[in-house]
């Protein structure tokens, strides 16, 4: 099958990874595939397989990537094309459309929490675009069953229309033999690892403040794996605590897992999330999870807190108590890699692979 991928860029992110896992997966198993961005040169970019045609729109933004892309599906002529994220998605539609090829689209965003992130005015104008863009499409992916209901309540659409796949655990690099920091070497002291962009979304400060609370009545540290425009807001809060010594901004690095997999446990404090990879990742590990109970994704990849604790978004006080659960009693290693087994890439791949030709059958 020739398959076109279309994303918005190739920035560290989820949705971005999971499309060039796709793609490799794919290119690997003897598909013709290609794959475009507004831009590629990003942080993803060395990881694609060399043997697949990359496309640089070289747009500024959903319109202006309308005409690169139409004149790509033109010269590439897939079979069918897959795109994520949802102003790519509005993208490959009208260029699918343009080109009579069928169209995938897959949305990574729980969508009312989404737009409600958006100014006024464009919240009218997605609210007005998305159906009219979303209905045209030959088929719609959501990664959760709760985002699927949420995205036809917006399009107004019956929530059969939508498949729900999930994210796959996707392939990470060998973790290291040495520690990537000395805290993670100290067997006294636990280790609590976060994830993610420095953003209001991921909510850190309560995850500071949970491990904070605990760490008045015992020994714990915590490590923040990433960057981004709060980081001067987060440090200003550790340091007006005194929390220097247990907290510990380590900014993006090559490899998580040299984190997780050393962790006691991994905390998820996010106020919303589409499908938490990093949260998989951990359950991949073996490493002991807690989250909140944000839209959306962790309470179906937990199965209503089986195989990790659930907590009310913002609770710094259950978030912390949830933690020292954790530490006192983990959960088997084995049966958590086991349910991250339930994610394997190759079965959400041949998901996927289903889904393309779901849509193709209802182009013709």
């Amino acid at each position: 099958m020739k398959i076109h991928l279309h994303i918005s860029n190739l920035d560290p992110g989820g949705a971005q990874k999971v499309m060039i896992s796709l793609a490799n997966t794919w290119q690997e198993e003897g598909h013709q595939i290609s794959l475009s961005a507004n831009s590629v040169n990003g942080y993803w970019r060395s990881t694609i397989d060399p043997s697949i045609r990359v496309v640089d729109l070289r747009a500024q933004n959903l319109l202006t990537a309308i005409p690169p892309l139409r004149k790509a599906l033109v010269d590439l002529r897939p079979n069918v094309i897959l795109s994520a994220m949802t102003q790519a998605n509005i993208t490959a539609v009208i260029a699918g459309k343009l080109t009579g090829t069928p169209c995938v689209l897959s949305e990574r965003h729980h969508t009312t929490t989404w737009m409600k992130r958006l100014s006024p005015l464009k919240r009218v104008v997605y609210k007005s675009l998305l159906p009219l863009a979303y209905t045209r499409a030959d088929a719609l992916i959501a990664l959760t069953a709760s985002s699927a209901r949420d995205l036809c309540t917006v399009i107004k659409q019956p929530t059969e229309t939508v498949l729900v796949i999930p994210n796959p655990v996707t392939k990470s690099p060998d973790v290291s033999a040495m520690a990537p920091h000395p805290w993670l070497e100290d067997a006294e002291i636990p280790v609590v690892v976060g994830v993610g962009r420095l953003v209001t979304q991921k909510d850190f400060a309560t995850l500071i403040q949970a491990v904070a609370a605990l760490a008045k009545h015992r020994l714990a540290r915590l490590i923040i794996l990433g960057d981004g425009p709060l980081l001067a807001t987060l440090t200003n809060l550790v340091r007006s605590q005194g929390l220097e010594d247990i907290v510990f901004f380590a900014g993006h690095v090559s490899n998580v897992q040299d984190y997780i997999t050393r962790a006691k446990v991994y905390a998820l404090s996010s106020n919303f999330e589409g499908f938490p990879n990093a949260l998989l990742e951990a359950l991949a590990s073996g490493t002991p999870v807690v989250s909140t109970d944000c839209p959306t994704g962790p309470r179906e990849i937990l199965e209503d807190g089986k195989y990790g604790g659930l907590v009310p978004v913002g609770d710094s006080n259950a978030l912390g108590q949830a933690i020292e659960q954790a530490l006192d009693h983990p959960c088997d290693p084995k049966i958590l890699k086991k349910r991250a087994a339930d994610f394997d890439l190759k079965a959400i791949s041949g998901s996927y692979l289903d889904a393309l030709k779901h849509g193709m059958s209802h182009s013709s």
